[in-house]
């Protein structure tokens, strides 16, 4: 869809087989500090039928909860999450950082 689409044609778009999210499966990572962001990110998300995604109070949470799925899977390399929308001013560690530290303990094949 182009970002210039009509917003009518976009919501059709969105809707029209249903569920976008059974059309576009994503294991997803939210990172931000601010609660009404996240009620907001969280509701989007439920209208467009993502059910099971995480949602994390700052960067260190970002790279705990990256960490944790890649260490639950140690026999293989997997994707632990297919997007990650971060943040990027938020305590403890900022979205650069943590993006640069998740980053760093990917390897090629899983990023």
């Amino acid at each position: 869809v182009s970002p210039t689409a009509p917003k009518s044609k976009l919501n059709s778009t969105l809707t029209s087989s249903g569920n976008f999210a059974e059309e576009y499966p994503l294991n997803l990572l939210i990172a931000e500090d601010n609660l009404v962001n996240q009620k907001l990110l969280q509701k989007m998300l439920k209208q467009l039928g993502y059910k099971d995604f995480e949602i994390v109070g700052n960067g260190k949470e970002a790279v705990d909860a990256f960490s944790k799925k890649n260490l639950r899977n140690s026999d293989e390399i997997s994707i632990p999450f297919d997007v990650i929308l971060m943040d990027v001013f938020m305590p403890v560690m900022d979205g650069l950082e943590s993006t640069r530290t998740i980053r760093s303990k990917s390897t090629p094949e899983n990023l």
